[in-house]
């Protein structure tokens, strides 16, 4: 399953591709420093959460961040379900960076 992604509409990208692999940069830059200091978010996050640091540095060490082919057909696939169930419009065409 794919939590979350963070998506930019075509026509903007085109028009500001900068923008979008800056804000880009900088997402994966903070995941990149939030894993090196993963002690140091798991310890901040326990003081809302009613898990330890212990629990929550696994939590977040074994997090998947990638979005690979099995993301992508997941997506895909709740994208399809979606559609049947007229929750998002049929045969949207989603297009992931680099493609």
């Amino acid at each position: 399953m794919v939590f979350a992604v963070w998506a930019a509409r075509r026509d903007f990208a085109q028009v500001r591709p900068g923008v979008v692999k800056e804000v880009h940069d900088a997402f994966r830059g903070s995941l990149d420093l939030a894993l090196r200091q993963v002690d140091v978010v798991a310890r901040h996050a326990a003081r809302w959460e009613v898990f330890d640091v212990a629990t929550l540095t696994r939590y977040f060490t074994t997090l998947d961040f990638s979005l690979g082919e099995r993301q992508l057909e997941g997506i895909m696939a709740f994208a399809r379900q979606a559609a049947a169930r007229d929750a998002v419009p049929p045969g949207v065409n989603v297009i992931f960076a680099g493609e």
